[in-house]
C-alpha cells in the first residue's frame, strides 16, 4: 500500500503570507497612485494594511485617522493636487471598480507564483 498525505496547513500559510503581500502591494500602488490628499501627509501615514481577519483570509486596507470618513465620502471638498495630483474623495475607487482592479486579484497571483518558485 502507498499513502500520500497532504497536510493542508502549509498551504493555509502560504495563502495568508501571499494575501499579506499582495495587501501590501496595493497599499504601495495607493501611495504611488497619489489618489490620497495630502495635506500634513498623517493621511497617507496612517493607511495601513490590517491583517488581524488573515485566518478567515481577511485583509483590509484602512485609513486610521479621524478625518478620514469625512473627506473620503465628500467629493465635493476641493483637494490641494501640489503634493498629490490626482488627490481625490473616494480614493479606493480606482481598485475597486476603476483601472486599477486587477491589482488586487494579479498581485495575490503574483505573490503566490513566486512563493511556488521559492519552494
Amino acid at each position: 500500500m502507498v499513502k500520500f498525505k497532504f497536510d493542508c496547513s502549509k498551504v493555509e500559510k502560504e495563502k495568508q503570507r501571499a494575501l499579506r503581500v499582495a495587501a501590501g502591494c496595493v497599499l504601495e500602488r495607493l501611495l504611488d497612485e497619489q489618489y490620497i490628499p495630502h495635506e500634513t501627509g498623517l493621511l497617507e501615514r496612517n493607511t495601513r494594511v490590517d491583517d488581524g481577519e488573515i485566518r478567515r483570509n481577511h485583509v483590509k486596507i484602512v485609513s486610521d485617522e479621524a478625518y478620514a470618513v469625512f473627506v473620503y465620502h465628500r467629493p465635493d471638498v476641493v483637494f490641494t493636487r501640489d503634493v498629490n495630483s490626482k488627490a481625490r474623495a473616494f480614493w479606493f475607487e480606482p481598485f475597486l471598480r476603476g483601472r486599477l482592479t486587477g491589482v488586487i486579484v494579479n498581485g495575490f497571483a503574483e505573490a503566490l507564483q513566486r512563493m511556488n518558485r521559492e519552494v
